[in-house]
């Protein structure tokens, strides 16, 4: 926060709250029928030790919320709820405590919905008389809040008579994902596949036990479609990635020699040319 004091030369002035929620860490997407944990930390910026049962007068609370009916909280009675609120323990100055909150998706949330947690940290003001004996009505204020946005996708399953695998990102919408659904089924009579590169991190399956290299997961649909959305997105902490950057040029070259068509769609800012060349440089290794 930056603020502009009076008798300060006209310059601004930046004022920081006490604390602060930091290092948040969550996945992405989430499949039906799922738990994860959400983490964060909480950071003493003062020169006091600051909540729980301390010397200081000031506590600190942290309020969890979701709205969508499909998704629950796990409060600290083991409960199951929409919204959870607790008091946080003493935090040393210059230190910070390691806060998990577990997450439930239900069986029947809607694919690609797209769900926000939010996260409220408050704090007291400082008390004028430390031994007022009603700290009920003690105001409290807002330090931080945060909406971390959460994409409820289908785990993969796979369907032999699919005709089409359709390679999804973190931040496909329900928009997308329903029209390209509908034209196949409706329009083409076809079945469809789904790969969630959220929720698995990589376009190869699982390597079973003894094998060194992941078997490509277009590699099952030879002779067949792959639809890549590949839009960019953030995926985990990194930056600004493409699908077209998960692909591994040899893999697809063996899926091309054996008739599987690619098809892909929103490339934008990603040069065609550059993964053509590596196509063409794995065919001619092959």
């Amino acid at each position: 926060m930056t603020a502009l004091f009076p008798g300060a030369f006209g310059k601004p002035i930046n004022v920081h709250f006490p604390i602060e929620l930091r290092n948040i860490d969550y996945l992405p997407s989430l499949a039906q029928g799922t738990r994860s944990n959400l983490c964060w930390e909480i950071y003493n910026k003062s020169v006091k030790t600051l909540g729980g049962s301390t010397e200081s007068d000031r506590s600190i609370e942290l309020y969890n919320s979701v709205s969508s009916c499909t998704t629950s909280l796990l409060s600290q009675t083991q409960k199951w709820t929409s919204n959870v609120i607790y008091e946080v323990d003493a935090i040393p100055t210059g230190s910070a405590v390691l806060t998990k909150q577990m997450l439930r998706i239900s069986e029947g949330a809607q694919n690609h919905q797209e769900l926000v947690l939010r996260v409220l940290l408050y704090r007291t003001v400082p008390s004028r008389d430390s031994s007022a004996e009603d700290t009920a009505l003690v105001p409290i204020h807002v330090s931080q809040q945060e909406g971390l946005r959460i994409q409820i996708s289908s785990a993969y399953i796979y369907n032999p008579k699919a005709e089409v695998l359709l390679v999804t990102y973190p931040v496909t919408n329900t928009y997308q994902y329903q029209a390209i659904q509908i034209f196949l089924r409706d329009n083409l009579g076809t079945d469809m596949d789904e790969w969630n590169i959220g929720l698995y991190g990589r376009l190869q399956y699982a390597a079973e036990e003894g094998e060194i290299i992941r078997e490509s997961v277009p590699s099952t649909y030879n002779g067949k479609l792959v639809i890549f959305l590949s839009n960019r997105f953030d995926f985990f902490k990194t930056k600004d990635r493409s699908i077209l950057q998960f692909c591994d040029p040899n893999a697809l070259a063996k899926s091309c020699a054996q008739g599987t068509s690619f098809l892909f769609l929103g490339c934008v800012g990603y040069p065609l040319h550059v993964l053509k060349r590596k196509l063409s440089t794995a065919a001619d290794i092959e």
